[in-house]
């Protein structure tokens, strides 16, 4: 009698350390599949977040467009001895300029640096983009009601002038030279938004010829 109740409760140790290693399995499963869900879950808002902030970057876009066609900077503004409202290559106040013009001269002779040894456009470097750079700013919503996102911040580029009317941008193939066409001024926009939960932020451009 002695002799199985000995081995009655072997087996039932080995019962329970069978169990907690069953337990221990389950446990490990199950927080493997937590972090699994919540890394999906975080992709799943970043990738929100980044759709937002495109989404806002080509709205912002649109308006500095429509406020370029309706709101024409003067052709003194391009000038290289520009004095007020000017482009630069500083980008002061949003407007870049990385080239040469004399608006009392011809329109054709303006020139935009060459890459040789020029430094690359100000809106490209890291630090650009901080808080309280050379930038403009828009106001643009987010996808969420009652959001306040932080304002996409722009900049304008003159990149000279490009022919009107029925030319092509760049010398046109084909195009026809219609009497009293003049070449109007040719802009690039780079804009930069944030998403609402500021996860991401993406840059787009835009190239706009103006109509005047």
């Amino acid at each position: 009698m002695a002799k199985r109740n000995v081995k009655r409760s072997l087996q039932q140790g080995a019962t329970l350390i069978v169990s907690l290693v069953i337990l221990a399995v389950v446990t490990l499963l199950g927080v493997a599949s937590m972090r699994s869900s919540n890394l999906e879950l975080r992709m799943a808002a970043s990738a929100r977040d980044r759709a937002v902030a495109f989404q806002r970057a080509e709205a912002a876009l649109t308006r500095v467009e429509r406020r370029l066609a309706t709101n024409p900077y003067l052709i003194g503004s391009f000038d290289s001895n520009c004095s007020g409202t000017c482009f630069n290559a500083a980008c002061t106040g949003g407007l870049c300029f990385n080239g040469e013009f004399d608006s009392q001269g011809s329109r054709k002779q303006c020139k935009l640096a060459g890459s040789g040894g020029v430094e690359q456009p100000a809106w490209m470097k890291e630090d650009f983009w901080k808080e309280d750079g050379p930038y403009l700013e828009i106001d643009v919503p987010g996808a969420a009601e009652n959001s306040t996102p932080e304002p996409v911040k722009y900049v304008i580029e003159f990149l000279c002038f490009a022919p009107s009317g029925g030319r092509d941008i760049y010398g046109g193939a084909g195009g026809v030279v219609r009497e009293g066409d003049t070449d109007v001024p040719l802009y690039r926009i780079t804009a930069r938004a944030a998403g609402e939960a500021g996860r991401s932020a993406v840059i787009l451009q835009s190239v706009y010829r103006a109509a005047r």
